[in-house]
């Protein structure tokens, strides 16, 4: 019998290293699958195959990817699934602000990041209201 978890958390970044650092930094945190994606249509077509199945998705998602960036994946996330429990922590190397309210503005952008995140600011992601339901507070509070 296939393991179900509440929630997947989804990885979308087109640099390798950066996305192996990302997922050593959850693992040691949460118990939930990772799946990783190297640009925002790989990801989309991922979701579209799979969201009716999932009841919530985590994603980590970077602004600049090659084929499809973050801010078309928001738009396709708004636009096809706004009524699904989808999150989204933006991470980035951008030091716009308008980077960061224009992807606040989208409903499902939870948090916007440098991209370089240490342990506790995974944590405290984690954290936040809408996920905090999720996960063990007890490993988050170490």
């Amino acid at each position: 019998m296939t393991k179900t978890f509440p929630l997947e958390i989804f990885i979308a970044e087109d640099d390798q290293l950066i996305t192996e650092l990302q997922k050593r930094q959850l693992v040691k945190l949460v118990d939930s699958p990772l799946k990783t994606f190297w640009n925002g249509k790989e990801l989309m077509n991922y979701l579209h195959d799979v969201i009716d199945e999932r009841k919530s998705v985590l994603i980590f998602l970077d602004i600049n990817m090659p084929v499809m960036d973050g801010w078309e994946v928001l738009d396709q996330i708004n636009e096809l699934y706004a009524h699904k429990n989808i999150f989204v922590v933006m991470l980035t190397s951008s030091v716009y602000p308008a980077d960061k309210e224009k992807a606040l503005s989208y409903p499902q952008v939870i948090s916007f990041n440098d991209k370089f995140l240490e342990r506790e600011d995974y944590k405290e992601i984690l954290r936040l209201k809408e996920l905090s339901p999720f996960f063990n507070s007890e490993i988050l509070s170490e």
